[in-house]
């Protein structure tokens, strides 16, 4: 496509509205986007995805920590409270065993 440099841009602006491509392409993205079929974008994804590693973090934290308070060793996670906890709670499902989690070395800063 050969462009005439004495036209202004909001000639060609104006030019690519009127035009057939320009039209198809508008009307083939609004049908997507009501048909629930448009592309997601990456900053969605990563947000969804952040949403998702944070809600599995807080489950494991809260689950661990309701362990710790009520004098209940990390053994316990093997048995069937962490079987309930990773069967009923979907984020639970990443959540270690107790034996991973004596592993865990302490960080040193």
């Amino acid at each position: 496509m050969v462009t005439d440099p004495a036209k202004k841009p909001y000639d060609r602006i104006r030019e690519h509205l009127m035009s057939s491509r320009h039209k198809k392409f508008k009307t083939a993205s609004k049908e997507a986007e009501t048909a629930g079929t448009s592309q997601q974008t990456l900053f969605d994804m990563s947000c969804r995805q952040r949403a998702k590693e944070t809600e599995a973090d807080g489950v494991i934290h809260d689950f661990f920590r309701a362990l710790a308070y009520s004098g209940i060793s990390m053994h316990q996670a093997d048995g069937p409270l962490g079987d309930f906890a990773r069967k009923y709670c979907k984020a639970a499902k990443t959540m270690p065993t107790g034996q991973t989690s004596a592993e865990i070395p302490e960080r040193s800063f």
